[in-house]
Parts: C-alpha cells; structure tokens; sequence
C-alpha cells in the first residue's frame, strides 16, 4: 500500500492570540488537490506548515511518509514549490534563474545546467532563456516560476495561484503543463487558487477552508450530485411558448440569469424533455443533466463559516 501525499492529524498554529489552523484533520492520496478558502482561511499556512516553514502549534503533518518536524529538509527536496509572491533575482536571465533553484535542491552544476534548459523548453521559454529575468513579463515570470519548482523532477507540485496575471492563452497552456504532469508523469498536486475553474479543470478533490477550519474535504464529482435531479436546457425560439408548455408539464422549473437557460426538476430521462420541446417549435442549443458547480459548493461553504 503506497503512503498518502499528506497526512495532517489535528494541525493548529496559533500566533499569539490569532489561531491560524484549527485542529486541521486531512488526508490526501496520491492525484489531484484543490486548496480553497477566502483570504486568511489559513491556506499560507497550511502550505508553510506542509514545507516545514512553520512549526506547528499542536499537531502532526506528514508529507510523502515523512514527518515534517524532522525531515523538512527530505520533503523539499521532493516536492516542488510555486510560491505565490514573486521570489526571483532580477538580475539573473532566464536560464540562470533556474538552473540556480537546480543548484538549491541539490543537484550537481551540470545536471542542474542540463535540467534548466530541458524544463525552460518545457515551460515554452526557449526562445527567451538568455533574456534577463526583471525585462520578463507577468505572464513570462509565472512561467518561469514553475520551470524553478519543476527543475528538480518533484513528486509532488505545490503551487500557490500558478496562472495569476496570466492572459486567458497563458493561463489555459499553463493548466495544459500542469495536467500533462500530473497525467502522464504521475505527479502528485496540491494547487492552491482562487480561481475555481481552474481548480475544476486539474483537480479531483477539493480541501476547503474557513476561519483557520477545515469546512469541507471531498472529491468534486461527489460534492456535485444534487439530491433533487434535474436538466439544464437552453433553447433558441419563443421563450413564451416554451415556458407555457413547462407549465403545463407540472415539472418544476425556473429560468435562470444566464439567456434562454432553464432549470426543469423532471425525474424523467432527457427524451421527455426532448419530446417536449419539439412540440414548441423551438430548438435545443444545450441539454445537460444538472449538477452543483463548485462556485456554489464553495460560497455555501463560507457563508457557513461566517
């Protein structure tokens, strides 16, 4: 039986009178996990505490099988991190920025020169790795960044906000890299993000928390199901007519804010539904079984936290 990615049992770190992480209980398997929570929900200090940057103030954290409190040192050098702030020396170009994060986990001046121009090309820098760092843009930094996390072949990519400031083509090649790691590498990953599409796209599980608690911890597809089923559909034709024809179906629906997308709570298959609108004359642009996206999942969550 392989060991989990972390194993956090009754985690809490109080700074003076402010309690940071309250009695944090969490295991991850290996894959995918989603870390969420409003600005000072202790997601920082979750992710010090599983780098051994904090020391906790009750509790034990598990990384990889190791114990934190004593084999920090081990642990980061099997774990990538992808800080949140930048953390780069201007000056340096684009490949020596790298190759000298290669140089800190400890891997000899040639690999670690070798290795910088492998992930450079990987993150798609190639063409500007003799480039220096401070003439790099938003977009560019971020890329880098994750070439430094990745130069060392972790197990495990711990990234802080990975595709912040980046255009919507950055931000999407950047998810590609990270699922292309975790899918075809078998990486483990603990993504930290506010953005919660991107989290739903790479992630199988989500850990949310809420006032230093952890509120929920589950895999996405099971968080998702809804107890009363129904379909989103969007038609194109005469909105009247089809909401007459919902109303004499007795299904219980409701339009939503997005255009011509409603919301029919019917316990029937899709093809009554089907049947329905062909009698309206109006078409069907969209018809999908109904489930709870992880937007809503994670706004009940904090508003029950508050």
């Amino acid at each position: 039986m392989t060991s989990p990615m972390l194993q956090v049992d009754q985690l809490s770190k109080h700074y003076g009178s402010i309690q940071a992480l309250v009695d944090i209980n969490l295991r991850a398997e290996h894959g995918a996990l989603g870390l969420l929570g409003p600005n000072g929900a202790g997601k920082s200090t979750l992710i010090k505490a599983l780098l051994g940057l904090v020391r906790p103030s009750f509790g034990t954290v598990r990384v990889l099988d190791l114990d934190v409190s004593k084999e920090r040192h081990r642990i980061r050098s099997r774990v990538g991190y992808m800080p949140e702030d930048e953390s780069m020396f201007p000056d340096f170009d684009g490949i020596d920025a790298v190759r000298y994060s290669g140089r800190l986990a400890g891997l000899p001046a040639r690999i670690a020169l070798q290795r910088a121009h492998e992930v450079i090309d990987y993150v798609g820098l190639g063409e500007e790795r003799y480039r220096e760092v401070s003439t790099y843009s938003t977009g560019m930094k971020q890329r880098l960044r994750f070439a430094q996390a990745i130069i060392h072949d972790p197990e495990i990519l711990l990234l802080d906000e990975p595709t912040n400031g980046m255009d919507p083509d950055g931000r999407r090649e950047m998810l590609d890299l990270i699922q292309d790691l975790i899918q075809n590498h078998g990486k483990g990953l603990i993504l930290s993000s506010h953005l919660l599409p991107d989290v739903e796209r790479v992630c199988s599980d989500v850990a949310i928390l809420g006032k230093g608690s952890l509120r929920v911890h589950d895999s996405i597809e099971s968080l998702s199901q809804v107890d009363t089923p129904y379909h989103e559909v969007r038609i194109f034709g005469s909105t009247d007519t089809f909401e007459t024809e919902l109303d004499r179906s007795q299904w219980q629906w409701r339009k939503t804010d997005e255009q011509n997308l409603y919301r029919i709570h019917c316990d029937h298959e899709s093809q009554a539904i089907l049947d329905m609108v062909s009698q309206t004359g109006c078409e069907i642009r969209r018809l999908l079984p109904g489930k709870t996206s992880l937007e809503e999942i994670y706004l009940q969550t904090v508003a029950e936290a508050n």
